[in-house]
């Protein structure tokens, strides 16, 4: 791996029933982090092998675009919060950096197809929990995060905000391996689109927020019963026969769930939305994804940001407890952003889901610790999900209450990006050691949920 670096001076379940010291900026050193990322590209050739110019203007452009609302928000951005920004070119991973201290340009050499087999072979392997995905993470850091770890250090970073191109899109960077340590252990991770910045600027909801949860937990539609759902809703939601739930709110469960109930509970004003059903994918006209209702009607997510009727204007935090992301690859291809910005763009300021299917036993306990860090402890959602996610992993299957032991992965459903071998394709799959972790450990059961947007 080469790098080649620009400096600036410092200034600125059943897996068909799945989840899935303050700096802040000056206004004039947010200009200068955004004129850096955007003339960045040039000068990577100064010490190394100079992309092709045409990719070159490919960088220049995303960058302005994703940076281009910067300057009102970056300042906002909170305590530890840098902008980490990636695009694979044929030939290099052009990495740009935003910190309080200054702003980085880095390029690791690796080919496009080199890059794509490793980032696909790894999410494989994170979906096996009997193989060993470290050896894969470790090389996906060191092209990644390890080019930025002296600024990364210096800036005392503890929330990576990251926006990921190409096959890295869908990489659950929180599994990464330093050699040392998972990712997750080191950052709170969140991932950032284009819709992202303007949601930045929204008021975090004044107190705690009420929730509205939704869920299928018995066997329906040709899919298997998923028990684990109405712990998790209730982990969510405060009623009378579940009072640890985290926020006051309404469960609806099975028969309960039906597509007026969700219009009514989203117009009832929740602000943190939770969804645990079964999908369905179609990959005509454009592709669609379809979420099945407790009465067994399907529910075309497009109806968030085509409906009135499901607006998500009201919500901070919509949780899509099932492989959502995962599924929108599979109808849009890998280069896909549609469903994640799609969903800020109606009105939801940050979307959790995963990005392929996870443990019905794994994902409640979760969800529990997750929602009791946001709302009960007051914590930022990425801090939120990085204490889950420890958690998580130092835990066993009793602990967390479910039976038994780990066990193997659940196939996939079909039509899933996941389907076909568990641990995916190429050499990254087929040479890994067996996994020898205890309980919960595997990224397997922690690390497949990703948030984007707000992470505040």
């Amino acid at each position: 791996m080469t790098v080649t670096t620009a400096m600036a001076p410092p200034s600125a379940r059943d897996p068909k029933r799945t989840f899935a010291a303050r700096a802040p900026l000056a206004a004039c050193s947010l200009l200068a982090a955004c004129a850096l990322l955007l003339t960045a590209a040039p000068r990577l050739g100064a010490q190394g092998e100079q992309p092709p110019s045409g990719r070159e203007a490919d960088v220049r452009a995303g960058a302005a675009r994703l940076l281009a609302p910067l300057p009102e928000t970056l300042a906002s951005l909170g305590e530890g919060a840098v902008i980490v920004y990636a695009v694979p070119a044929p030939e290099a991973l052009h990495v740009f950096l935003a910190t309080p201290q200054g702003r980085v340009a880095r390029e690791s050499r690796v080919k496009r197809e080199e890059l794509d087999a490793l980032a696909s072979g790894f999410r494989g392997l994170l979906f096996d929990p009997a193989k060993d995905p470290r050896a894969a993470g470790k090389r996906l850091y060191d092209l990644l995060i390890r080019p930025l770890e002296p600024e990364l250090a210096q800036a005392g970073a503890k929330t990576l905000a990251l926006s990921l191109d190409g096959p890295l899109r869908l990489v659950p960077v929180a599994a990464l391996w330093d050699g040392e340590k998972w990712l997750a252990e080191r950052y709170a991770v969140s991932y950032v689109t284009e819709a992202t910045f303007d949601k930045l600027r929204r008021d975090p909801p004044a107190g705690p927020p009420r929730a509205a949860a939704f869920g299928v937990s018995k066997a329906l539609g040709g899919f298997s019963a998923a028990p684990g759902v109405a712990d998790e809703l209730s982990s969510a939601v405060k009623t009378p026969g579940s009072p640890e739930g985290a926020l006051e709110g309404e469960i609806y469960l099975d028969g309960d769930f039906t597509r007026k109930a969700l219009s009514d509970g989203l117009a009832s004003g929740a602000q943190a939305v939770h969804v645990a059903t079964h999908y369905k994918t179609e990959r005509g006209n454009g592709g669609d994804i379809s979420l099945l209702l407790g009465d067994g009607s399907y529910l075309s997510l497009k109806s968030f940001w085509t409906d009135p009727g499901f607006s998500l204007k009201n919500v901070d935090l919509l949780t899509l407890s099932f492989d959502a992301f995962g599924a929108a690859e599979a109808v849009r291809g890998p280069e896909e952003s549609f469903l994640s910005e799609s969903l800020q763009k109606a009105g939801a300021s940050a979307v959790l889901s995963a990005v392929f299917p996870v443990s019905d036993r794994s994902a409640p306990a979760l969800m529990r610790e997750f929602y009791r860090r946001r709302y009960v402890e007051g914590k930022s959602k990425a801090q939120a999900l990085q204490e889950a996610q420890l958690a998580v992993m130092a835990s066993s299957p009793a602990a967390s209450g479910g039976a038994g032991s780990e066990g193997a992965a659940p196939a996939p459903p079909a039509g899933s990006p996941a389907s076909g071998s568990p641990a995916g394709d190429g050499d990254e799959a087929q040479g890994a050691a067996a996994w020898t972790g205890k309980g919960f450990s595997h990224p397997f059961h922690w690390a497949p949920y990703i948030l984007v947007g707000n992470w505040k």
